[in-house]
């Protein structure tokens, strides 16, 4: 199924209804790119750029690391504990099979034609399946040559005889979408000070418009890892860019033959902007244009309380928004925002699990950024992860700067309480960055939250059409 609810909200809303808790990395200078190697790097801000040298005659462009100088207790000086990379561009193998961009282009194109359906057709799974199958295949092969692994390995022993134990995969490995091939392996090297320790090394090879690249990373931790280095490494692989993602075949590619009769296809109302105006739940707003409204029935048990569901797409970036609406009783609503709020962090721990967290800040409530606004995306905040087993409350991510309670707010002229934002980014296993938004607040009859999910270039895409949308939002009054 290719139209689901992002998993975050579907969690939530579960969360929501059963009465229980619900539950771009890095500042200008850390980011390289080379327009001629088609590539955007980014390093947490506790890593330096390294000089290149003579390795730049293996196609080394970039080099950057991390030397951990105070551990996390804040008494104990480093010995060369912390992190490497090296990212290194070169000209393709030339015994690499020539169809090989072919394959890659073939299957980017069966991807491209799934984005259609809502649920996709199983010819055509299955063409995507057998392409996907050709390239990691071919991939797993490159990542095994000797010549390809040395950038990584050789931190070992420059003779391949001597390499430790390390396991070579293909299959479901991506860089920014595209198809890769690992190597992974943990044994004992010399750190950054030329003593022996414990090692995690990572290597991912892709090759994507007539070039192979290569970004081998180390990370030398301390027992517990508490100076997060192995989340460095995470945030490093997934926060990698590649701009130009369209594969260079050998030949022009027909488009996909795949076109069942009867398959639904994603269009809608997309095209137009349109005003939706809902009595029963106590609200209007205009949708956009751009986005796709999904029809909502009430009658089933998951969308008895969904207000409005709109989705946005363009190449890997897509934007989700919704709202959840609970009528109160005796002025009290069944949905607790509290433990809403509190089980945002754990669903977001939990669906997180590697990577760096951020936040962009909301601007205080003015005239020219009234409640329902869009916070400052130039201004992102690093936010430290938890331990899983702590209790983090409202208080503690008023603290991280996550979450702030907005007071004597106004919505078009209807007084509003209880009105809390909450922001979070990071990076997902498969999909890379993704943003989260979520406004709550409550009126004398129903307490209304929010939603955004924006992945990939999603928020940036789309950002004017969802400040619209937000600015549109009115509250309606009760009918007599």
């Amino acid at each position: 199924m290719r139209a689901l609810l992002p998993r975050l909200l579907v969690l939530a809303t579960a969360a929501a209804l059963s009465g229980l808790p619900a539950a771009r990395p890095a500042s200008a200078d850390k980011i390289h790119d080379g327009d001629a190697d088609n590539y955007a790097i980014h390093i947490p801000d506790s890593w330096a750029w390294d000089r290149v040298d003579d390795l730049g005659k293996i196609g080394v462009r970039e080099a950057a690391k991390r030397r951990i100088e105070m551990l996390a207790d804040g008494k104990t000086a480093g010995i060369g504990e912390g992190g490497r990379l090296l990212l290194s561009v070169q000209e393709l193998p030339k015994d690499l099979d020539p169809d090989y961009e072919t394959w890659v282009a073939e299957w980017q194109q069966l991807e491209l034609a799934a984005e259609k359906y809502e649920e996709v057709p199983e010819e055509l799974h299955g063409k995507i399946r057998a392409a996907r199958e050709r390239v990691d295949k071919a991939l797993e092969t490159l990542a095994s040559r000797e010549e390809v692994k040395s950038l990584l390995l050789n931190r070992w022993d420059k003779d391949p005889k001597k390499w430790p134990p390390h396991e070579v995969d293909a299959v479901s490995v991506e860089i920014d979408r595209i198809p890769a091939g690992s190597v992974k392996v943990n044994a004992p090297c010399a750190n950054l000070d030329g003593t022996l320790a414990e090692c995690e090394g990572r290597l991912y090879v892709w090759i994507i418009r007539k070039k192979m690249y290569r970004l081998a990373m180390w990370a030398w931790p301390t027992k517990h890892d508490r100076e997060h280095v192995r989340d460095d490494l995470d945030t490093i692989e997934l926060s990698f860019e590649i701009p130009k993602k369209e594969a260079i075949p050998k030949k022009g590619l027909p488009p996909p033959s795949v076109d069942p009769e009867g398959a639904p296809k994603l269009d809608g109302d997309s095209s137009e902007s349109k005003v939706f105006r809902d009595i029963a739940f106590g609200f209007a707003l205009t949708k956009p244009r751009k986005f796709k409204s999904t029809p909502v029935d009430r009658a089933k048990q998951d969308q008895r309380t969904l207000g409005f569901r709109f989705d946005a797409v363009q190449g890997a970036g897509s934007l989700t928004v919704d709202m959840m609406v609970y009528r109160l009783a005796g002025g009290v609503t069944p949905f607790n925002v509290d433990q809403y709020l509190t089980g945002l962090w754990v669903i977001w721990m939990r669906d997180h699990p590697r990577g760096a967290f951020g936040t962009f800040p909301f601007a205080p409530v003015a005239p020219k950024t009234p409640y329902l606004s869009l916070p400052d995306l130039s201004k992102k905040k690093e936010v430290k992860r938890t331990d899983p087993k702590d209790n983090v409350s409202v208080s503690d991510m008023e603290r991280f700067g996550v979450i702030s309670e907005a007071k004597q707010i106004t919505i078009r002229k209807e007084k509003v309480r209880a009105a809390w934002r909450w922001c979070m980014t990071g990076l997902t296993e498969r999909l890379g960055e993704e943003t989260n938004l979520h406004y709550a607040f409550t009126t004398d009859e129903r307490t209304y939250v929010i939603r955004v999910i924006a992945r990939k270039e999603g928020l940036s895409m789309f950002k004017e059409e969802l400040a619209e949308l937000l600015k549109s939002f009115e509250i309606l009054e009760d009918p007599k």
